[in-house]
């Protein structure tokens, strides 16, 4: 980018006859004292916006998190998966504690944590319930076992 500028420079500059790329006589020229100390100047502030730029809240993931935590509620982790739920609760209020703290970084980790551990909520209360299903169908076979091989249990 610094060639680019240069050549711009030094086109705006009367042209000379006899070459027509900057040699390194027209560099020393253009880059004064002055100017070195604008570009910088410049080069300076440049990195400062970036080293000093806020960090946004994480509004999506914590969005995300109270997502999955809602299904997971519609899933019954309450009653299946408590202890699941309750840490990805948990989790969820911290990150909302660490926005109003203003550690963004913080924040948008525990709420990612709260969308995992609301996920393993919502996914093991659906395993529970299968597995309540199957020993009830199980229940069910063995009555039906009993009822029609008279008594016997095979």
């Amino acid at each position: 980018m610094q060639t680019s500028v240069l050549y711009i420079a030094i086109a705006l500059r009367p042209a000379r006859l006899e070459n027509s790329r900057p040699d390194a006589a027209d560099f020393r020229e253009f880059m004064t004292a002055r100017s070195k100390k604008i570009y910088s100047l410049i080069g300076l502030c440049l990195l400062s916006a970036g080293a000093f730029a806020k960090a946004l809240p994480p509004e999506q993931e914590l969005a995300d998190a109270e997502a999955a935590l809602r299904v997971a509620d519609e899933r019954e982790a309450k009653v299946y998966a408590p202890v699941e739920r309750g840490f990805a609760e948990d989790k969820l209020v911290r990150a909302r504690a660490a926005v109003e703290d203003k550690d963004m970084k913080l924040a948008r980790r525990l709420a990612l944590e709260a969308e995992v551990d609301a996920e393993l909520a919502a996914t093991r209360s659906r395993l529970q319930k299968a597995r309540e299903l199957v020993e009830t169908r199980t229940e069910e076979n063995r009555t039906l076992r009993r009822d029609l091989l008279g008594g016997e249990q095979p």
